[in-house]
């Protein structure tokens, strides 16, 4: 995510004498003011640790674009084990992977075009995805679409205002292809599809995402919170497309 944030203030960090630390990262390229966000906080023994991985995890840097995931061969649900077709038809989201590269799918009982029109609502996310507070459609070229989303989240006790910038291409209303182009990520890549799935009706959708953090944040602590993640996000779109259908 693409963090709002000039100044990030730490007390009581060890080796400080106790006294405050500032942490500075401005992007040249914004092309509007950044408010500064000042968070103060006491760092306790247990803390200390995670106090550094907040300030590193949300320290605005520059990113380079990257190439969209290429997908490998199709998914169905046919082609799932035993175990992942029983845990989805129980109205699990199955999340598979490891060190930044994750699949996770769910079953959703609802028409294809419901589940296509709530992942491409791209102004209205903020109304049913977790975390979400403003999202707008930037520019449109084509069937290609450069979205914003602004994101307010609790991570381990401090309020974290983020921004993320992602290129997205639609794919005949069944795939969208993304990409980010800005944010606090060394890379976050992926893709969303729609799955038909026969004699029911139901659709299988399947989000694929690549993602890793910049230089300097614990990578164990990061995915962690990152595919940890994904569940939520997945029950919101199924709920939200059920709503609908």
């Amino acid at each position: 995510m693409f963090t709002i944030v000039k100044q990030i203030i730490v007390n009581k960090i060890p080796g400080s004498g106790g006294k405050p630390r500032a942490a500075f990262c401005l992007d040249p390229d914004l092309a509007h003011p950044i408010k500064t966000i000042t968070m103060k906080f006491t760092i306790t023994k247990a803390r200390s640790l995670t106090a550094g991985v907040i300030a590193a995890t949300i320290a605005l840097c520059p990113i380079t674009a990257t190439p969209v995931v290429a997908q490998t061969s199709p998914v169905t649900l046919n082609t799932l084990s035993a175990s992942e077709q029983a845990a989805l038809r129980n109205g699990q989201t199955v999340v598979t992977g490891e060190n930044g590269n994750y699949q996770a799918k769910i079953l959703i009982s609802a028409r294809p075009d419901a589940v296509w029109a709530v992942l491409t609502d791209y102004n209205n996310f903020y109304r049913f995805l977790p975390n979400i507070a403003s999202s707008q459609i930037l520019s449109v070229n084509g069937n290609t679409k450069v979205v914003e989303q602004i994101s307010v989240r609790e991570v381990f006790g401090v309020t974290v205002r983020s921004r993320l910038r992602t290129e997205s291409r639609e794919n005949g209303r069944s795939q969208i292809d993304f990409r980010l182009i800005g944010g606090d990520l060394k890379t976050l890549q992926g893709y969303w599809k729609i799955e038909s799935v026969p004699g029911s009706n139901q659709v299988l959708l399947i989000h694929q995402v690549q993602a890793e953090p910049q230089p300097g944040i614990p990578p164990g602590i990061f995915y962690g919170i990152f595919k940890n993640s994904l569940n939520p996000t997945m029950n919101a779109i199924r709920q939200e497309a059920q709503r609908r259908s």
